[in-house]
């Protein structure tokens, strides 16, 4: 572990600026998560206070509800196999609404922060980015090194 740390600690990695940890680690609001809950659900969701009071609770303890902990344990058939055979399906695990807000809030924030810790080259799962970029990136190095083809 020793060797493992003196590694990391000698590479030159991008950091979070004091103020976007500050973004990140700040408390929940109302506001935000009013907006997440408009965007999971088409209607609205009653018991909002009771989702900040969770989420104060748990930031400030840094103890999870044990809610987060639930979830529900479904089967999902796979495609083009034999619906009566046991062998046909998957175990999914579908979270609690408290954790789907939650995740959802996090996420949010830690978009507002990633593309200062992610190099540009990386395209997959970040915010307006997309893994054609990268294919187009390849083909151009390719063709840049083939002797036979003009570069475009």
């Amino acid at each position: 572990i020793k060797n493992i740390r003196s590694f990391f600690g000698s590479l030159n990695l991008p950091n979070l600026t004091v103020e976007q940890c500050d973004l990140y680690d700040a408390p929940i609001t109302v506001e935000e998560i009013v907006e997440v809950i408009k965007r999971l659900l088409s209607g609205k969701a009653p018991g909002i206070d009771i989702f900040l009071d969770m989420y104060t609770e748990t930031f400030e303890t840094g103890i999870l509800p044990s809610s987060l902990m639930d979830g529900v344990v479904t089967v999902i058939s796979k495609s083009g196999k034999n619906p009566t055979d046991c062998k046909s399906y998957m175990p999914i695990s579908l979270p609690g609404y408290d954790e789907q807000v939650l995740s959802k809030l996090l996420s949010k924030r830690l978009n507002k922060v990633i593309t200062t810790l992610i190099h540009l080259d990386q395209s997959g799962f970040l915010p307006k980015c997309i893994y054609a970029d990268n294919i187009r990136c390849l083909i151009n190095i390719k063709l840049y090194n083939s002797p036979q083809l003009p570069y475009l």
